[in-house]
């Protein structure tokens, strides 16, 4: 995932709430990244999931550089274990990871968990060490295991910050 220190004025300056119009686009940029390959993720199921979470009113934001969503990221105000916000989905397109725009996002989610809650939740596959060291780098951690919780191989972890006031 991400590895600078350093967070760009551009990083937070270019995000916004997705709208309708993203979504189709976003769907399938995100279904082709080997992440989300493995997890057997679809555009067209995933443009859906994306509708309902839009109508929910989920915490969604999209990076853009020009016209292209450069990053995304989900967040379900009650997602984790129906107490706490819970970061669903964060992703960066390759060719722009290192440059702070993921951990901008990040920061923004947990700006936004903070209004109303004291910490933000989110899951990690086990196989994913970069995403695990930039999660650490960010204050969370480690609080529990889900074995075989999504796919038969892999183990979710699960990750957790308590936000400062």
């Amino acid at each position: 995932m991400l590895h600078t220190i350093t967070e760009p004025a551009s990083a937070l300056q270019a995000a916004r709430p997705l709208v309708l119009g993203d979504i189709d686009l976003l769907a399938e940029w995100l279904c082709r990244m080997p992440l989300y390959q493995r997890y057997g993720f679809q555009p067209t199921i995933f443009a859906k999931s994306l509708k309902d979470a839009l109508s929910a009113g989920d915490w969604l934001q999209v990076h853009t550089a020009g016209a292209q969503t450069c990053a995304f990221a989900w967040c379900l105000e009650h997602g984790a274990f129906g107490h706490s916000p819970y970061l669903r989905l964060i992703a960066v397109r390759a060719g722009y990871q290192g440059q702070g725009i993921g951990r901008g996002l990040l920061r923004q989610a947990e700006d936004w968990a903070r209004e109303s809650h004291s910490s933000l939740t989110l899951l990690v596959s086990d196989y994913n060490q970069s995403a695990q060291r930039f999660y650490r780098r960010e204050d969370y951690h480690e609080s529990g295991r889900l074995p075989t919780f999504v796919l038969d191989d892999v183990d979710e972890i699960i990750y957790h910050k308590i936000l400062a006031v």
